[in-house]
């Protein structure tokens, strides 16, 4: 099946929902699942561009996952309107992303993202 996992957050981040987008992405690889993911640039708990990202993409491989990272707005101290704002912006530029899955027939696109209206 090919999967492409499109979040915010992903390795190298320890913390929040990184770690489980990660887990998810290398155990669907390991069950021989073609796996993508698009990410943001690395920032969270810190909210900065703490691995200096530089560009507006990159590709790289982490835990035999190809990464496909962005550049995005990143909100300060990711509390209202601003974490909206990135969450939203996430969607948009994520999605106008061409990547080798997207060029073929993906079989299941799944959003990894904070959920931003509690009831």
């Amino acid at each position: 099946m090919k999967i492409l996992i499109v979040g915010l957050n992903y390795s190298p981040e320890h913390s929040g929902i990184a770690p489980y987008t990660a887990g998810l992405a290398e155990g669907l690889h390991a069950r021989n699942h073609t796996v993508h993911v698009i990410t943001g640039v690395p920032h969270y708990p810190a909210w900065s561009n703490f691995t200096g990202f530089t560009g507006w993409r990159r590709e790289e491989v982490v835990g035999d996952v190809p990464i496909t990272r962005r550049r995005h707005y990143i909100a300060d101290g990711g509390r209202g309107l601003s974490r909206i704002s990135m969450e939203l912006l996430l969607l948009l530029t994520r999605c106008y992303c061409n990547t080798p899955l997207q060029l073929g027939r993906t079989s299941l696109i799944a959003y990894r993202g904070t959920t931003i209206i509690k009831c």
